[in-house]
């Protein structure tokens, strides 16, 4: 029987994969490229896909991660003059 906190467990993961997917799409970068910088695990992303669980220090791991290398790579465009729009 599910509870109503495997069902809340289940939406922020969900919701974590989207941003997780958008990123990935946005920055080229492979999966195991992500799971390696943003938690040090390169089968980060096979292991979540296999339905591992995680924690809440591991998805606060991933979303500063995806924040901070979106902030680096709009960052990198202003210096080099390429625009934020060709950073992603």
């Amino acid at each position: 029987m599910e509870t109503a906190d495997d069902s809340l467990t289940q939406t922020f993961e969900r919701a974590l994969w989207g941003r997780v997917d958008a990123f990935l799409a946005e920055t080229a970068m492979p999966p195991g490229v992500f799971g390696k910088r943003a938690v040090n695990d390169s089968n980060l992303l096979g292991q979540m896909r296999g339905k591992r669980s995680l924690t809440l220090r591991t998805a606060r791991k991933i979303e500063a991660f995806m924040r901070e290398e979106r902030a680096r790579r709009a960052s990198e465009a202003v210096r080099s003059g390429t625009g934020a729009a060709e950073a992603a």
